[in-house]
């Protein structure tokens, strides 16, 4: 008797490695990262806590975002690691998060720079 293994249904994250919606996800990142990075780099220290908590779910949102076409094909090719083609997009993918790290990276160094009475202030905050 064979035995079937199961199989992941990752339909909830792309219809497949050629899905055209993963091209357009990482676009949009990219974009995205640019525009925060823009928007908050060198900033940090200015923000009211109101601001901060926006910049947060931004970054938060970004990270969701950039992740999704990466960990969907880390899944893939956990599935099935015989085909290139796995392999291939998860270094395609892994190249363009390098480009979106390199844009908001900026965020965690800036807030471990910050004074310690700036960094109690955002935390305080309702």
């Amino acid at each position: 008797m064979t035995m079937t293994l199961p199989s992941w249904n990752l339909k909830d994250l792309y219809a497949s490695i050629d899905d055209a919606q993963i091209d357009k996800d990482i676009i949009l990142a990219l974009s995205e990262s640019s525009n925060f990075q823009e928007k908050y780099q060198n900033n940090l220290a200015k923000l009211s806590p109101e601001e901060l908590f926006k910049a947060l779910q931004k970054y938060e949102d970004l990270n969701e975002l950039s992740n999704k076409p990466l960990i969907f094909a880390y899944l893939m090719h956990s599935a099935d690691s015989s085909k290139p083609a796995h392999g291939a997009l998860i270094s395609r993918l892994e190249e363009k998060m390098s480009e979106i790290h390199e844009k908001t990276t900026f965020f965690n160094l800036e807030w471990n720079d910050l004074e310690d009475n700036i960094a109690n202030k955002f935390i305080e905050s309702p």
